[in-house]
């Protein structure tokens, strides 16, 4: 391999991680956090139906994993919470992730209550 072709290789892995550690931080930062909580939120109300809230949300990138605590489905009309969690582990399949797919691999749901009229 010549000299140059073997400096456009490192290079062009020094830029890959490069962006790779970028993601990792800003997928760490509170906005991105808030972000994507938005997004769930927003999600998860039109999938469902009825209005969700979620608590915080974290990530556990090396194992696959997103935490969220505290979440709630709400009555459409008054509001109320129908249903609250104290913490939901979503396992996801991380292959996948890089063609923008996700693929749930496990649901773990902890602390649940149900509110019955």
């Amino acid at each position: 391999m010549s000299r140059r072709g073997w400096l456009a290789g490192v290079l062009i892995v020094i830029v890959l991680l490069g962006t790779t550690a970028l993601g990792l931080l800003y997928l760490r930062s509170q906005r991105a956090r808030d972000q994507i909580r938005a997004y769930l939120e927003t999600t998860l109300s039109k999938e469902l139906e009825m209005p969700v809230k979620l608590g915080s949300v974290g990530f556990s990138l090396g194992l696959g994993r997103v935490e969220m605590g505290q979440a709630a489905l709400l009555d459409p009309e008054t509001r109320a919470p129908l249903l609250e969690v104290g913490r939901v582990q979503v396992g996801l399949r991380l292959w996948p992730l890089l063609w923008r797919e996700v693929r749930v691999r496990s649901v773990s749901v902890g602390q649940p209550k149900l509110f019955l009229e």
